[in-house]
């Protein structure tokens, strides 16, 4: 089974994730979504915990409205995040069209490590998706 600890400290005023930070819990993170089969759980003040049994990949994802303002600006997803299993945890931008775009993987050292991407938001499309 695949341990990931997920800590993302943003909660600067121009964040657009909710809850970026996982302080608000009722079942899960609020304002996040799971995809696939996993336990989650709280870690600490700001963390979460995806458990998946071997071979699955589930993961945590927001979908984002980016309004006018926003499009073709720059954005970056960054996540501190601790893995015992060698590729078992990225982080991904999607615009739910085809382009995703991937961090590194984390080595699976049981370490914490930033994993991050930069994108440009898309002209044309008003709402991407953020996956942990």
């Amino acid at each position: 089974m695949a341990v990931m600890c997920l800590l993302c400290g943003c909660a600067r005023r121009d964040n657009f994730l909710e809850n970026a930070n996982f302080q608000k819990w009722k079942n899960m993170p609020e304002g996040w979504s799971l995809e696939g089969e996993a336990t989650v759980k709280k870690a600490g003040a700001n963390g979460v915990e995806l458990y998946s049994k071997a071979g699955g990949t589930p993961f945590l994802y927001q979908r984002i409205k980016l309004g006018r303002g926003n499009r073709g600006r720059p954005l970056t997803l960054a996540a501190w995040v601790k893995s015992d299993s060698p590729g078992g945890a990225v982080i991904e931008y999607s615009d739910r069209k085809g382009n995703d775009v991937k961090s590194g993987a984390h080595p699976g050292d049981g370490e914490w490590h930033l994993l991050k991407v930069i994108v440009r938001a898309p002209e044309t499309l008003d709402t991407v998706e953020f996956r942990i």
